[in-house]
């Protein structure tokens, strides 16, 4: 048979005081704060890879527009949010790109400038492309000539 076990015989009630739930709330709240930040710089990497991946297509259709079409210009509004292909001869937008959310970018051939022409062959001059999120910027060269990307230290 079976004792039955009531209160008294244990002593004091078994429960949590405030200090342990308190402390389990802090580790709690400190294992969150850790998540959020590599969550953030992943999020953050994310937005760079997918805007690097959109230069890149970008600069492939200008090259084809333009040995179809005749010479293209690619261009940056003036936020830095969207990148546009216009068709030099008859003015008509090509097509327009939004960067991702919280992504800025700006074209360099020189200080003045925010866009460039690509000739009937595909071609153009060698241009700088910076993109930034609040946390980073990254810089690459793209060369002219065959298209090819590649990072720049600056």
């Amino acid at each position: 048979m079976m004792a039955k076990c009531n209160q008294s015989d244990h002593g004091a009630r078994s429960a949590f005081t405030l200090i342990e739930v308190m402390a389990v709330i802090v580790i709690v709240s400190m294992v969150a704060g850790v998540a959020t930040v590599g969550l953030t710089a992943a999020s953050d990497s994310a937005r760079l890879h997918a805007a690097a991946a959109q230069w890149r297509d970008l600069d492939a259709r200008a090259r084809l527009f333009s040995r179809s079409l005749g010479p293209v210009v690619m261009s940056v509004d003036d936020q830095g949010n969207a990148v546009t292909l216009h068709s030099v001869e008859s003015n008509e937008r090509l097509t327009t790109v939004g960067l991702p959310d919280g992504v800025w970018g700006r074209l360099r051939v020189d200080p003045r400038t925010q866009s460039i022409v690509f000739d009937r062959l595909g071609r153009t001059v060698d241009y700088d492309v910076e993109v930034r999120t609040a946390q980073r910027v990254i810089h690459w060269r793209v060369w002219g000539l065959t298209g090819l990307i590649t990072e720049s230290k600056r």
